[in-house]
């Protein structure tokens, strides 16, 4: 096996250049066909999809299949009643580990001698329930036969399977490579058993066993012939269990520095390292807040949305994340698990805890140019799978992201202002102080005062932004940017992370780190103003290119920069109408791209398709400034797309489209659903309409300009954390306000309101703790208000 790993192996600089931009610059997420009708389940990191009618179709090319750690252990699973495939009549995998599919018959021919032996259509019901357990990493299918006939039916019902082992890398079509050595399918008693021997010294194996055991076997087919009488039953049980084993030699791990992955011992004291850091987190899966309204839509939207948090919950060494989506990104990513953290830190903040937790212990510690990894940068994708293993693709972990070395330190500013946990920060400072020093000397790779990157292949461009797909960053003229580049929104991410860090520099005793903090982010403010701002467009430009030239396209990203804080109260308002014009607003929700632009593709991966996630920062971003018409806009666009997808379940991204020209949102043909933060879209639209802003070290709950979508009469939120407070809100439409009740209180926390006025947009100080008290008396710790409700104090 130790050969195996060395032939596969880059043996050049030249070799791990072009397997890295191989990889890294495809324009969309996969080459196979669109899974977007999949159903899908998971629990923890074993995860299953199917068609609806509950097959995997053998001989395609999809992305459907039983996957974890990065190999898809199932490429084909068939049923057939008769030869004939059975006719869907529902299906449903709403609850996260399980799905049901109910299928009826055509009509069967059972004797190929006699025609008279046939068993009617919709005779025979089919329930194929299929429950997933990541602890045994089994799926369990019952699959219950009935006939609803008044006599008796007989026909073969057959099963066919198919297993290859393929590494994720492999099924998207980015890096063709089978390395390891696949056993031919064998029968072990009534066990049918598929094996692969990699390269990375795992041998991976899917056992199926069947109860009953099959009457007849052909290859990796198995055959019961079914007897039914009238409205009689019978059950099959299916459960396939995959299985890894680490083999001998494992020990040694990759080369490091010649395309191999981070060595096995290395990753062990990572593994050790997050352990270590785990500390006295809170229990993840608390739901600190929950939510009901008037509005059966909105519940259910808001349900699906903490269902699919919960489903991408994952494990790193015992501390948990948000995996990034479904099929194609199970996996722990810097930027998508810390904006997911972000979304529901009103909801729930202890992922984020354990988020920090964990991209504190796999931060860059050395300068590694295949994996892109500097001293104190956050990685962008941590891969378990073979390729990722034997240093094939540079995953394990890769660094090539700008942003998520930012937005770490924006989360710790961001769950303290929650919490009030300033020990988590003192614990982490190490690494916050190590995020900042990367953000400063290698960030700014050309020297400009901008965080920018310079990856590029002479094929394309390895991006390192939220939008990474090779042809996303582009000129008015549709020429690609030529690096270094300098994103918009990431100089923000920077800009809020040092402003808000420096509160938290203050509250430990460490005031010259506060004040250094604020003025880099003061200096850094007047460059953006003075190199991003297009006076044509009225916007800020998408990023700046070598030689600082503006790639000037007008695109969504400024909007997240309204999100920081770093814009200008002067031109907030033109960003405003930019993001909000016919070319920019669907209807549903912001384009990544306007389509005036030369590049603008609607199903164009980020070039014209809008994204639940952008939007819901935009959103957030233009309450910041008061733009509270223009968020409202975004949020209901949002929430009514979301009640147009199966089971009101968002997916990562959907195409660009205007309203106008259809009545529901078009799919894009392989988005990852669930996502986590199209998952996290719409609590964080909550969080930003209904105005929540914790101020926890002055025991307060700010409840800013409060909004509700127009399907909303009133809604109730309880358990609400502030710091160890818990809260319980009522807000009710009135005439021409919304009204806030606190309905619950317990512990030290004073809830002030401001109400929502008409007003142009004006320049909001940054979110975070801020001194001083409203009118008003505080409650004492424990005490709930008289008769169970009563108004919120006015600002």
């Amino acid at each position: 096996m130790a050969d195996v790993q060395e032939t596969h192996r880059p043996d050049s600089k030249q070799a791990e250049q072009n397997r890295k931009q191989q990889v890294l610059t495809r324009g969309t997420a996969s080459a196979v066909h669109g899974i977007a009708d999949a159903l899908v389940i998971k629990d923890r990191d074993i995860f299953f999809l199917c068609k609806p009618d509950g097959e995997i179709p053998i001989g395609d090319e999809h992305g459907y299949g039983l996957y974890y750690n990065d190999c898809r252990f199932l490429r084909g699973y068939e049923l057939r009643m008769a030869g004939d495939f059975g006719d869907r009549l529902a299906s449903s995998a709403g609850q996260g580990d399980a799905m049901s599919i109910e299928l009826t018959n055509p009509a069967l021919q059972t004797s190929e001698k006699n025609e008279q032996d046939e068993v009617p259509k919709e005779r025979i019901g089919t329930t194929w329930h299929r429950q997933l357990d990541g602890e045994s990493l089994t799926l369990t299918d019952t699959i219950t036969l009935s006939n609803f006939g008044v006599s008796d039916a007989e026909f073969p019902l057959k099963l066919r399977f198919d297993a290859r082992f393929e590494d994720i890398f492999d099924i998207r079509g980015l890096l063709q490579e089978h390395p390891g050595k696949l056993h031919d399918p064998a029968w072990h008693d009534d066990q049918l058993v598929f094996e692969y021997d990699g390269a990375d010294h795992r041998n991976r194996k899917l056992t199926v066993r069947f109860d009953p055991a099959p009457q007849s076997k052909d290859g990796t087919g198995v055959e019961w012939r079914i007897r039914l009488g009238a409205h009689q039953r019978q059950q099959l049980k299916v459960s396939l269990v995959a299985s890894v084993r680490v083999v001998d030699g494992a020990q040694s791990g990759a080369a490091r520095g010649a395309g191999g992955g981070m060595s096995d011992q290395k990753i062990l004291e990572r593994g050790q390292r997050t352990g270590a850091h785990r500390g006295a987190g809170g229990s993840a899966g608390e739901t600190f807040a929950q939510v009901r309204s008037n509005s059966r839509l909105l519940d259910g939207i808001i349900d699906r949305s903490f269902k699919d948090l919960q489903i991408l919950r994952s494990d790193n060494a015992g501390a948990e994340y948000f995996a990034a989506g479904v099929p194609w990104f199970v996996a722990l990513f810097g930027r998508d698990s810390v904006i997911t953290s972000i979304e529901s830190l009103a909801f729930d903040p202890t992922v984020a805890e354990q988020t920090l937790r964990v991209l504190a212990a796999w931060q860059g510690d050395e300068v590694d140019d295949y994996r892109d990894e500097q001293p104190g940068k956050i990685l962008h994708e941590l891969r378990v799978g073979e390729l990722a293993r034997i240093g094939a693709v540079p995953h394990h972990p890769f660094y090539g992201s700008l942003d998520s070395t930012p937005l770490f330190a924006l989360l710790m500013a961001r769950y303290v202002q929650w919490t009030g946990n300033l020990d988590l920060f003192k614990e982490l400072r190490g690494h916050v102080d190590a995020a900042l020093g990367w953000i400063d000397r290698y960030g700014d790779s050309n020297g400009d005062g901008f965080i920018s990157y310079r990856s590029s292949t002479g094929k394309g461009l390895v991006n390192q932004g939220w939008k990474d797909s090779g042809d996303a960053i582009v000129n008015a003229d549709g020429s690609l940017a030529t690096p270094p580049i300098a994103l918009v929104e990431v100089q923000g991410y920077v800009y809020a992370a040092k402003r808000e860090l420096a509160d938290l520099y203050d509250r430990i005793g460490k005031g010259d780190r506060a004040k250094e903090l604020r003025d880099q982010a003061d200096r850094l403010q007047n460059r953006f103003e003075q190199q991003f701002w297009m006076d044509g467009q009225r916007t800020y430009a998408l990023a700046l290119e070598k030689g600082d030239r503006q790639v000037a396209v007008v695109a969504s990203n400024p909007g997240q920069a309204l999100w920081t804080g770093i814009v200008s109260e002067e031109r907030a308002g033109h960003v405003r109408d930019a993001l909000m014009s016919d070319r920019m607003f669907t209807g549903w929700g912001v384009r990544t791209l306007s389509s005036a632009e030369k590049r603008y593709n609607p199903i164009g991966y980020h070039l014209g398709t809008v994204w639940p996630h952008d939007n819901a920062i935009i959103a957030a971003g233009l309450r910041r400034y008061g733009c509270d018409d223009a968020a409202h806009s975004i949020a209901g666009g949002i929430i009514d797309a979301a009640s147009s997808f199966p089971e009101y379940r968002l997916p990562e991204v959907f195409a660009g489209y205007d309203r106008s020209r259809f009545s529901v949102p078009v799919h894009y043909p392989v988005a990852c659903h669930p996502q986590a933060w199209a998952a996290g879209s719409v609590p964080y639209l909550l969080t930003t309409l209904l105005g929540l802003e914790p101020n926890v070290f002055e025991h307060e709950l700010r409840v800013r300009r409060p909004m509700l979508v127009p399907m909303v009469d009133w809604l109730e939120l309880r358990g609400l954390r502030v710091g160890d407070a818990r809260c319980d809100l009522r807000f009710e439409r009135t005439s021409g306000a919304i009204a806030v009740e606190v309905t619950g209180l317990e512990g030290d926390l004073r809830i002030v309101t401001e109400p929502r006025t008409t007003r142009a947009a004006q320049r909001r100080p940054p979110v975070g703790p801020r001194g001083g008290h409203a009118a008003g008396q505080r409650p004492a710790a424990g005490q709930r208000p008289a008769a169970g409700r009563r108004p919120a104090q006015p600002g």
